[in-house]
């Protein structure tokens, strides 16, 4: 069975960031506080997402009550928008040859159920993957730090002698999948764009949070998994 982790392996994260933005944007335009373009431009220009969402919740609560945007508002449409996301061409075919040879996939994220739903869907990876296959940290009980999903993928897939784990985050994606015996591979920040900097060199070479394999590339993985023994 071979498992994939979703944010920054699948497809990269920033997209759904950015996604969210521009969807605040929209409302604080329909809402009236400022148009789209000022309220995207402020967010982007501010530090970091949540000062600049801080910033358009205190301008909006400066305006008419009726035009106002609080920051629950901003979260809740930041969290329930549907992304405006691409899954790479090479990784659908990727999933899709896998799927076509017959090999048994999951997925394993961290995240909000309704927010990592939205982004499955919207990638269409609900397509290929089973949906008894998809565990979600806030579906499971508890992140990647424990081993909660990882011992349910299996419980659920008993008749898998075989487990592989790709994914990007060595603080949290590889410790239980190493620990459980699992083939592990990180999918390499190559370009230093990933939301959480993979800092290999905080970690021994020989720790179990480290993968036992890196790619550059997501089809990578084919030159490392015999998809006939998964």
């Amino acid at each position: 069975m071979i498992v994939f982790d979703l944010d920054d392996t699948l497809y990269k994260e920033f997209e759904y960031v950015d996604s969210g933005i521009q969807s605040v944007a929209r409302e604080a335009e329909e809402i009236g506080v400022m148009s789209a373009k000022d309220a995207y431009d402020l967010i982007k220009t501010s530090p970091d997402t949540a000062s600049g969402f801080d910033r358009l919740a205190a301008i909006a609560l400066n305006k008419d009550t009726g035009k106002m945007l609080d920051i629950q508002r901003i979260l809740a449409v930041y969290r329930y928008h549907l992304p405006q996301i691409t899954l790479p061409e090479s990784h659908r075919k990727l999933l899709v040859k896998l799927k076509n040879d017959g090999v048994n996939l999951g997925l394993i994220t961290d995240g909000r159920s309704a927010s990592q739903r939205l982004k499955i869907k919207a990638l269409g990876l609900d397509l290929v993957i089973p949906e008894e296959n998809i565990l979600i940290s806030s579906e499971v009980g508890a992140d990647k730090h424990w081993p909660n999903a990882c011992e349910e993928m299996m419980r659920r897939n008993p008749g898998e002698k075989n487990y592989a784990y790709i994914g990007d985050n060595p603080q949290k994606d590889f410790l239980w999948p190493n620990k459980l015996g699992w083939t592990t591979i990180m999918l390499r920040d190559t370009y230093h764009v990933n939301i959480y900097p993979q800092n290999l060199t905080d970690l021994d070479t020989d720790s179990p949070y480290h993968a036992r394999h890196t790619v550059d590339h997501l089809p990578e993985i084919l030159t490392i998994l015999n998809p006939s023994d998964y």
